[in-house]
């Protein structure tokens, strides 16, 4: 009985210890935004309406409209100089077409962005842009382009890869992407 109450106690003890304790992921995924930092990208993490909910889960069985959103992270790469020529644009993964929102030049991509005052896009943009995209490390669910950076956004997958790969991945990447904004 004795040996038991000991037992119980350390358990009691240890217990919250242990299950605070980072997992594998969220040592990869600290791993990996500590390495993209170094590499000049800032990593912040954020939320995304969520684009692929189905119609019947937009409103509640109550009838209260809802707006679902996603915890994603934001891998941004700085232009290496302000570039006023780029209109901005932000492109979200999408099944659906959403109010507000039109289907963009890629296929399963819905966005918001270059309105009428803006420059004119040059030949082949849009593919050069999607054979830059299928690079992308990671579950991409929206890229945005600005005068001053290209950020990626969504969930991490690291798959089998090392958090070092996923980087170099993820900022090689970014980097055709801006190329592509500089021509």
């Amino acid at each position: 009985m004795f040996w038991l109450i000991i037992i119980l106690i350390m358990v009691a003890l240890i217990g919250p210890v242990v299950y605070l304790m980072p997992t594998k992921r969220e040592k990869r995924q600290s791993e990996a935004r500590l390495l993209a930092r170094k590499v000049g990208m800032r990593v912040s993490v954020e939320t995304l309406p969520d684009f692929n909910i189905r119609r019947e889960e937009i409103v509640s069985p109550s009838g209260i409209a809802r707006s679902p959103t996603l915890e994603i992270t934001v891998y941004r790469l700085r232009l290496p100089k302000l570039d006023e020529r780029t209109s901005p644009w932000i492109i979200y993964k999408s099944n659906n077409l959403v109010v507000g929102y039109v289907w963009s030049p890629l296929k399963g991509w819905v966005w918001e962005g270059l309105g009428t005052d803006t420059l004119p896009i040059p030949e082949n943009y849009w593919e050069r842009l999607e054979k830059a995209m299928t690079e992308l490390p990671g579950k991409c669910l929206a890229l945005e382009v600005t005068n001053e950076f290209v950020a990626w956004k969504g969930k991490e997958a690291f798959d089998n890869q090392s958090s070092e790969l996923f980087v170099e991945r993820m900022k090689k990447a970014l980097s055709d992407i801006v190329k592509i904004q500089e021509i």
